[in-house]
């Protein structure tokens, strides 16, 4: 049993716990040898595939763009047969980042009304930034809008002088991660463009 816990203000909102609690019902039975090497070689896969930052997927399902700078078509788990891993619940967008740097990539779009939307920049191998010291996330509660409703998200390798920068640590390649739970309404496509931002 996997749980994720989503939190709009990471300072102030408080952990939940859990508790299981077996009622009834027979165990599952064991798996069986074909399953257990089927799941070790899918393991593999997925790690030989960050280790080697070759796709998992090719093609990649389509809220993932393979085009440096751009981002998939925001959409779900029911367009992608294969994902498995993706929650039924949730939106998702993604795509990578490689700038130069004295380069910022503008992703501009307008959030739908959700439980909790965020979006997160990773390293090359899919692990996040670590947000003790770098702003590695923003979500709907912390974004500001501009008058136009739209959200404007910077991603850089230093501070752009922005409200909404994502810190990428230095890094000028990697990924963006954008999620939104319990969308009431589509996502919107976002927008990306690459910029220069002034040297220093």
């Amino acid at each position: 049993m996997i749980t994720r816990q989503y939190f709009l203000d990471p300072v102030h909102d408080a952990a939940g716990s859990f508790a299981v609690d077996v009622l009834d019902g027979p165990p599952p039975s064991p798996p069986s040898e074909a399953a257990m090497n089927e799941g070790w070689r899918r393991a593999a896969r997925f790690v030989r595939a960050l280790a080697t930052l070759s796709p998992l997927r090719d093609p990649p399902p389509p809220w993932v763009s393979n085009t440096p700078n751009t981002m998939g078509d925001p959409s779900g788990w029911e367009t992608d047969t294969l994902a498995g891993r993706s929650a039924i619940d949730q939106i998702y967008a993604s795509g990578s980042f490689a700038l130069g740097r004295d380069e910022a990539l503008v992703m501009e779009t307008r959030l739908p009304r959700s439980a909790y939307a965020s979006v997160t920049v990773w390293n090359r191998f899919s692990q996040s930034i670590d947000p003790r010291f770098h702003r590695s996330t923003i979500n709907n509660q912390l974004a500001v809008s501009d008058a136009d409703g739209r959200v404007r998200v910077v991603v850089a390798p230093r501070d752009p002088g922005v409200a909404n920068w994502l810190d990428t640590g230095g890094r000028t390649r990697g990924s963006v991660f954008w999620r939104f739970l319990l969308a009431e309404e589509p996502a919107q496509p976002i927008r990306c463009q690459l910029v220069a931002i002034d040297a220093g």
